[in-house]
C-alpha cells in the first residue's frame, strides 16, 4: 500500500506544472522532446563556454608571452598531466556522488568560477607591452571617447617579472579546476544521464521512441564539433575587429556568467521530469579501510601526527596509488576494455588537422588558405559523420529480420548485468565501428604515402618576404601528393568520429551502471596518456625532415587500433 502510494506520488510529482514536460503515461522514462530540447541547450552552453575558453586562453597566452612557445607548452602539459592523474578518480566520485543532479551542479558551477576568475586575471596578464608603453608617454586628451580613456587608465598596469609568473601560474591551476570540471560534466551526461534516459539502439525499447541512445549521443557529439569549429573565428574575429584583447576578454567573461543560471535551469529541468534520473544511484562497494590496513599494515598507526608528516605524505600517495590500481583492475576487468583502448590509442596519431600537423605543412611551404579550407572540410565531414553514423546503425537494425535469434554468445561475453540491459542485437554497433575505424586506417595508407613523397627540399624559403601571397612551389611540383594528402586526410575524419560513437554507445550499455563513470574516467586518462606521448614525440623528432617517421609511426598505431578492435569483434562472433 505504501509503496503504491509513494509511486503515485512520484508520478504526480514528475508530471506537475514545474517540471512543463509532458512524459509518456505508459513508460515516464522515454525521452521527450522537452528533456531532449533541455538537454541540447545545457550541452551547447558548456560546451560553448569550455571550447571559448579553451581557444580564448591560447590566444591570451600568445598575448602575454608573444615570443615563446613554452607558455603554451606548459598549460597543454600541466591540463593533460592532471587528466592523467585525476580523471579516473573523478570517474568514480561521479559514480559515488548522491545525486546525479548534484554533480551537474559541482561540475558547471566550477568550471564557471574557475573560468571567470582566470578572465579577470587575464585582464592584466594579456595587456600587450607596447600599447602600455604607447600609453604611459601618450597624453590621454588624445583618446576620442571617455569610455576608452577610462578603460586605458583601468588596465593599464602591465605585470612583469615574478608577479607576471604568479598570475600565470594562478591561471594554470585555475585551467586545470576547469580542465577536470569539462571532463566532468561529460561523464556525468554521457555515462550516468544518457543511459538512463534512452534506450539503446540495439534494444527492442528504441523503436518506442525517437531519441535512443545512437540519437542522442549523435546530436551531443555534433554540438561539441560545431562548437569547436565556431568559436575559434567568433573569438578572433571579435578580437580583431575590437583590436583590444581586455574588451575581448570582458565580452567572453559575460557570456561564461550569463549563461551559468541558464545551464543550472535546464540542468534542473530535465531531472526534475524523469524519475529514472531522481532515483537513488546503486555505488559499487570498495573496502576503503581494507585498503588502508593493507597500505600502512597497522590500522592503529596515527598518520595525523604532525610530527609525521613526511609518513602521512608517502602514505596518502600510497593509498592514492592503491586506488588507482584498484580502478584499472576495475577498467581491465570488463569486456569492453579493448574497444574503449582502441579509441584512446588513436590520440597518438599526429595524421589529424592538429597543431603539430598544421605546423609541418606551414614549414613544407603549403598555404596557410589551403590549410584552412582543408581543416574546414574535415570539419564538415566530421559534423556529417554524427548525421551518418545513425542512419547507417538504424538502418541495419532495420534490416535484421524481427526472428532473428539474438547472439546469445556475445551477451554472455560481457560479465554482469542482465541481456536486456546490453542490448539485443548489439553487433550491430561493433559492425559499425569496425567499419568506421577500417574506413579511417585505409584512408591515412595514402596520406603517409603523401607525406613520404612531399619532401621539405621543396619549401618556402624561410627568408621569403611575402610567403603568403606567392606561389606555392610544393602545390606546383607535387600537386598530385598534396591534393591525395587533403582529401584522404580529410576523408579518414568520417571514420574516427563513426568509430567514436559506436564505441561509446558500447561502453554506455555494457558496463555496470554503478562502474559506468569510472570506467570512462580511465578511459579519459589512457586517452591524455597517447596525448602526452604524441606531443612527446613531436617535440623529440621535431624537425621537418622527421615528421614522416612520426605519420608512418601513427599508421602504425591506427592499425594497432583496428586490428585489436577486429580481434575483439571477431572474439563476439566466434
Amino acid at each position: 500500500m505504501s509503496s503504491s502510494r509513494s509511486s503515485s506520488t512520484e508520478l504526480a510529482k514528475i508530471g506537475s506544472p514545474e517540471s512543463e514536460l509532458d512524459l509518456s503515461e505508459d513508460d515516464p522514462q522515454y525521452m521527450t522532446r522537452g528533456q531532449a530540447w533541455c538537454l541540447y541547450i545545457l550541452h551547447f552552453l558548456f560546451a560553448w563556454n569550455a571550447r571559448t575558453y579553451e581557444f580564448a586562453a591560447i590566444v591570451f597566452t600568445a598575448a602575454a608571452y608573444p615570443d615563446t612557445l613554452t607558455a603554451t607548452s606548459i598549460r597543454g602539459i600541466s591540463t593533460t598531466v592532471a587528466s592523467i592523474c585525476f580523471a579516473s578518480a573523478v570517474g568514480s566520485w561521479i559514480d559515488h556522488a548522491p545525486s546525479r543532479l548534484w554533480i551537474l551542479r559541482v561540475t558547471i558551477s566550477a568550471q564557471r568560477i574557475s573560468i571567470v576568475i582566470a578572465y579577470v586575471f587575464w585582464l592584466f596578464l594579456a595587456n600587450d607591452d607596447k600599447a602600455a608603453v604607447r600609453r604611459r608617454n601618450t597624453i590621454y586628451d588624445h583618446v576620442e571617447t571617455r569610455g576608452d580613456t577610462l578603460l586605458q587608465r583601468s588596465f593599464d598596469w602591465t605585470p612583469s617579472g615574478h608577479m607576471k609568473n604568479i598570475l600565470f601560474a594562478i591561471i594554470l591551476i585555475l585551467g586545470v579546476v576547469e580542465h577536470l570540471s569539462d571532463i566532468a560534466n561529460r561523464i556525468s551526461l554521457d555515462r550516468d544521464w544518457l543511459p538512463i534516459l534512452a534506450p539503446s539502439s540495439a534494444s527492442s525499447l528504441s523503436a518506442s521512441t525517437p531519441y535512443d541512445l545512437t540519437h542522442l549521443n549523435a546530436v551531443m557529439r555534433r554540438i561539441d564539433l560545431i562548437c569547436k569549429v565556431i568559436t575559434p573565428f567568433l573569438i578572433s574575429g571579435f578580437v580583431t575587429t575590437v583590436n583590444h584583447h581586455q574588451i575581448g576578454i570582458i565580452a567572453v567573461a559575460l557570456v561564461s556568467g550569463l549563461s551559468w543560471a541558464a545551464e543550472l535551469w535546464c540542468a534542473r529541468k530535465v531531472y526534475s521530469s524523469s524519475s529514472a534520473l531522481c532515483s537513488p544511484k546503486e555505488f559499487a562497494k570498495f573496502d576503503t579501510v581494507s585498503i588502508i590496513e593493507r597500505v600502512s599494515g597497522n590500522e592503529a598507526i596515527s598518520i595525523r601526527n604532525p610530527l609525521n608528516l613526511l609518513y602521512e605524505i608517502w602514505h596518502q600517495s600510497v593509498v592514492w596509488f592503491w586506488d588507482q590500481s584498484l580502478l584499472l583492475q576495475q577498467y581491465f576487468s570488463t569486456s569492453v576494455w579493448i574497444p574503449s583502448m582502441a579509441w584512446a590509442l588513436l590520440h597518438l596519431t599526429v595524421l589529424a588537422y592538429s597543431a603539430s600537423l598544421i605546423t609541418y605543412l606551414l614549414n613544407i611551404g603549403v598555404s596557410l588558405y589551403l590549410i584552412t579550407i582543408a581543416s574546414a572540410t574535415g570539419s564538415l565531414i566530421e559534423v556529417s559523420s554524427t548525421v551518418l553514423t545513425p542512419w547507417v546503425i538504424h538502418r541495419l537494425s532495420r534490416e535484421r529480420a524481427p526472428d532473428a535469434p539474438t547472439d546469445d554468445e556475445a551477451v554472455e561475453f560481457f560479465s554482469g548485468g542482465d541481456k536486456e540491459a546490453r542490448g539485443n542485437g548489439g553487433n550491430v554497433l561493433e559492425k559499425v565501428g569496425l567499419y568506421g575505424i577500417t574506413w579511417q586506417f585505409f584512408c591515412l595508407i595514402p596520406v603517409v604515402l603523401a607525406l613520404w613523397q612531399i619532401t621539405p627540399n621543396t619549401s618556402i624559403p624561410s627568408s621569403s618576404s611575402d610567403a603568403s601571397n606567392a606561389p606555392i612551389p610544393i602545390l606546383s611540383a607535387q600537386p598530385f601528393a598534396v591534393i591525395a594528402l587533403v582529401f584522404f586526410l580529410s576523408s579518414s575524419r568520417l571514420g574516427i568520429w563513426t568509430y567514436d560513437l559506436t564505441t561509446q554507445e558500447i561502453t554506455q550499455t555494457r558496463v555496470l551502471e554503478d562502474r559506468r563513470s569510472a570506467f570512462a574516467g580511465t578511459e579519459q586518462s589512457f586517452q591524455s596518456f597517447f596525448q602526452l606521448c604524441h606531443w612527446v614525440a613531436t617535440a623529440v623528432y621535431g624537425t621537418p625532415s622527421n615528421f614522416r617517421y612520426l605519420a608512418l609511426g601513427s599508421l602504425g598505431a591506427v592499425g594497432c587500433s583496428a586490428g585489436i578492435y577486429a580481434a575483439w569483434v571477431w572474439k563476439l562472433r566466434r
